[in-house]
């Protein structure tokens, strides 16, 4: 859906589908010509390869946005021999966009409507500039359910410099170094969640122990 509306937002086109069925897409493709692909970099790398195999090559995708999985430079230059530029995005269900990457750029760029912390994978601590940690999120502004320290149990890093250093595309807010990796254990809140309900009257909180000098 994040990917769905912005490209609605941006006057696209857009033909909804999923993974499976991959002739029947293959086929889509051929006859509807997108010049844009939002998914997976996985199931589109399987889309081009049994369309080449089914005699039905996709010539008119020419760029992908890409997420969910990972996107090693491997995968990301065998995209560019088919000419099809590719730039992911980071998010999850819960939290929406965390972060994307731009054309030129030296890291995925925060969205301003998030605030991401890095900090020790496990814990509370706060990880330097460049070292690696949890990537942890606090969103206020989607307002059925704001959350405070979300843990995502992914691992990244801040780029360093990058919080008094704009991006070579001009974006100022800092950048993550991609994805690093994920912690074994599943996700949780560091300090506190909210739960705001769709009425403004009414407000729920559920607070947890918080380490000492956290508010």
């Amino acid at each position: 859906m994040m990917m769905e509306t912005g490209a609605h937002r941006l006057g696209c086109c857009v033909f909804p589908a999923g993974v499976g069925q991959t002739e029947s897409q293959v086929q889509a493709l051929a006859s509807l010509q997108p010049s844009a692909y939002a998914g997976t970099p996985s199931f589109l790398k399987l889309l081009l390869e049994r369309g080449a195999e089914l005699g039905t090559p996709c010539h008119s995708l020419s760029k992908a946005l890409v997420s969910g999985e990972a996107l090693p430079p491997s995968l990301r230059g065998w995209f560019q021999e088919r000419g099809i530029r590719v730039q992911q995005m980071y998010g999850t269900a819960d939290l929406g966009l965390i972060a994307y990457e731009t054309e030129g750029g030296d890291g995925w760029v925060v969205d301003e409507g998030v605030l991401v912390e890095i900090v020790e994978p496990g814990g509370t601590k706060p990880m330097p500039e460049g070292e690696t940690g949890e990537v942890v999120v606090t969103v206020l502004g989607n307002g059925d359910y704001p959350l405070i320290r979300f843990g995502t149990g992914d691992l990244s890093a801040i780029v360093t410099d990058s919080s008094h250093r704009a991006s070579p595309c001009g974006r100022t807010n800092i950048r993550l170094k991609g994805w690093l990796g994920a912690r074994t254990r599943p996700p949780r809140s560091r300090a506190c969640s909210c739960i705001r309900a769709r009425s403004p009257t009414y407000c729920a909180a559920i607070r947890r122990s918080a380490p000492r000098g956290w508010s």
